[in-house]
């Protein structure tokens, strides 16, 4: 789910799995969390990223000669209860 791009792309993914859930079925859902307190590599490419990807937490993951692979979001537990609330 990190991986999956903006917030409009995470909000549409989960509803599209909730959507195939049988009644009373389980979603398992691996995401990364929000770390800049424990990790401060990861608050700086918070900090560098955030005005281009207009997320907080979200950064650019690069290649080796620093051009963009890809957006990469780390979720908070409220965000997450939040996305999964529908």
């Amino acid at each position: 789910l990190s991986i999956v791009g903006d917030l409009p792309c995470r909000k549409r993914l989960l509803q599209m799995a909730r959507a195939q859930l049988l009644p009373g079925g389980t979603l398992l859902l691996s995401a990364s969390g929000a770390s800049e307190d424990i990790n401060e590599e990861y608050a700086e490419l918070y900090r560098r990223d955030e005005a281009a990807t207009g997320e907080r937490h979200t950064y650019f993951s690069r290649r080796e000669d620093g051009s963009v692979l890809y957006p990469t979001h780390h979720f908070t537990e409220e965000e997450l209860h939040d996305l999964l609330k529908g």
